[in-house]
Order: structure tokens, then sequence, then C-alpha cells
């Protein structure tokens, strides 16, 4: 026969902190359950609009171009960046510019040189994923 050593069997451990003398026991640590990660997944733009965008301009009035999207940042989170003609445009390059909290673009005081190609790219290290928009301004007469 072996000794009372070869039969005591080992359980896990957990920590326990007491609330007071007659409180109840709340577990705090060693034996909690892994939180999820989420799954990695590269960025993604919706459009809920067509890919052509034109806007008119009337000399009496204030026009403003607004193209909204739908950024998912993905996982990691991404960079969205708007371009003008292959130029980064945000409110740093010009202030009239507001990059929405969706992901869209706003520009106010639309005037004829706002016209061109803008293209939105949201990217992180899983992929991207690009959108062209085509916009011309004319003048009402």
């Amino acid at each position: 026969m072996g000794s009372l050593d070869d039969f005591i069997i080992q359980t896990p451990t957990a920590e326990f902190e007491f609330a007071g003398d007659e409180g109840p026991e709340t577990e705090t640590g060693t034996d909690t359950p892994p939180t999820a990660v989420p799954e990695e997944q590269a960025p993604s733009i919706s459009i809920p609009q067509p890919n052509l965008t034109t806007i008119l301009i009337n000399t009496t009035a204030t026009s403003r171009l607004l193209i909204n999207i739908s950024y998912n940042p993905g996982n990691p989170p991404g960079l969205l960046t708007w371009r003008k003609n292959g130029r980064i445009v945000s409110s740093r390059t010009d202030p009239r510019v507001n990059i929405l909290s969706g992901g869209g673009i706003s520009v106010r005081s639309v005037v004829p040189s706002d016209r061109g190609h803008y293209m939105v790219t949201a990217s992180n290290r899983l992929g991207n994923q690009s959108e062209v928009f085509l916009v011309f301004v004319t003048c009402e007469l």
C-alpha cells in the first residue's frame, strides 16, 4: 500500500473574496473564463446611393455636396481615406470639407472646381475596399 500522499487528489484553486463574516462568497479571479476575441475582418464600405452624384450650383443659394456611405472599420480597426482627383481631401486640406461620423463626406459652398473623381478607401492589414464617385458641378443660369 502506498502512503497517504498517493491518495490526495489535487484540484484547481480559485481565489475568493469574502464580503464580511456573514456575506456571500464572490469569485475574483484565477478561474474566470476567457473572454471572446472578436474575429478579424477586413473593413468594408456600403453605398446607399448610385455612384454618380450631380451637384447643381445656384448662384443665389449655398449648395452642399453630400456623399453618404456605410463604413465598417473591420478588426483591427481600419483607416478611412477620401481623395479627390487622387489627392487626399479632409478638413485639414479644405475647411469646407467635413468627414462624417458614418464615413461619408460633406463639402459646403460647392464651387465648379469641386467637380471630379471622389474615391473613398477603407483599409486595414487584412484588406481594403474603395468606391469611386464622379461628381459634376454645373451652374444654374
